[in-house]
């Protein structure tokens, strides 16, 4: 029996690039697809042009909801999904032809629960490509799977496929706005028996034009930070020795966080920058002594402790007043 794929498809006004989407899903060479596109409450013409899809490709499922976030929306279609497996794409990014074909043979190949794929960042002038690592080519083994997710880049679930008895009624944080995508694929194959990868990049992340810049503070991003707390319980609880990462991360977030705030000083809540520096002296400790933390991390640890604004002039970040 061919295996069906359930694929979600989050939608919020997407409409200039959406085409490109759901014709990349709809053109996949593994045609056994159930295809859950769930709008959040979209006020362009995303509705129109799911359902101009839909009505003529009985593969497509579109449901309606308010304006929820993206988590809100990829779960309701968690709960609709009947595949044997589960895959999320992002309204603004693409698939090459070939790639659930090539996961699906991956996890056939070995017997795995779930695959994991390399992905493009698109941008107007070029086209990165983002393979696997080697060193994880080889590895079936669920740490593996973890060292993948927590030691490089490769932290998204819409790389990744999953079966869907893996995934069960794991669901979205819908109160994290930073990092949810890892703490749900964490939760998610820590159940894992096996993992599979293919190296080649099979997904097209798009960056648009002013994604690439933080222009303004979003009191959201502060959830990175319960983020963090959440991975380190995560990871502790079976693998202490992974506990490195989830310090790895706590530092990236609140340098993130310290950038945001003195670059947009005058529109932040003043309350904001001494709750940062209070919470980040008080994890510090951890951070330091925690085993094999590399020097680098250190170094930008004891910066951040010592004087987040030299942290943030070291780098170069723009201040506005």
């Amino acid at each position: 029996m061919v295996a069906t794929v359930s694929v979600i498809v989050p939608v919020y006004n997407a409409g200039s690039h959406l085409r490109p989407c759901l014709d990349s899903i709809q053109g996949q060479t593994h045609a056994a697809l159930e295809i859950i596109v769930v709008d959040d409450g979209s006020t362009d013409d995303s509705s129109e042009i799911i359902e101009s899809f839909a009505i003529h490709d009985p593969r497509f499922a579109v449901v309606s909801q308010d304006n929820a976030g993206v988590s809100s929306a990829r779960n309701a279609g968690l709960t609709l999904a009947t595949g044997d497996y589960v895959s999320f794409i992002d309204a603004d990014d693409w698939l090459e032809p070939t790639a659930y074909e090539q996961m699906l043979r991956a996890i056939d190949r070995d017997g795995a629960d779930f695959a994991t794929c390399g992905y493009f960042v698109d941008d107007l002038a070029s086209s990165r490509a983002h393979p696997i690592p080697d060193e994880f080519l080889d590895r079936r083994d669920t740490k593996a799977g973890l060292d993948l997710l927590l030691g490089t880049p490769h932290r998204f679930a819409v790389t990744r496929l999953f079966r869907r008895e893996l995934v069960g009624s794991t669901r979205f944080r819908e109160d994290l706005h930073w990092g949810e995508d890892t703490v749900f694929v964490l939760e998610v194959i820590k159940r894992a028996q096996a993992t599979a990868c293919v190296a080649q990049p099979l997904y097209h992340y798009v960056q648009s034009e002013g994604s690439a810049t933080r222009s303004a503070f979003n009191p959201k991003r502060l959830t990175g930070l319960t983020m963090t707390d959440v991975l380190q319980e995560l990871i502790g609880s079976d693998h202490p020795d992974l506990i490195k990462y989830a310090h790895q991360t706590r530092i990236g977030i609140f340098a993130e966080l310290f950038q945001d705030v003195y670059a947009a000083h005058a529109e932040v809540d003043p309350a904001i920058k001494p709750q940062l520096i209070t919470d980040f002296r008080r994890v510090y400790p951890d951070i330091i002594r925690c085993r094999g933390l590399s020097l680098k991390d250190r170094t930008k640890a004891t910066l951040i402790a010592i004087s987040p604004w030299a942290f943030v002039q070291a780098h170069g970040i723009g201040i506005r007043g």
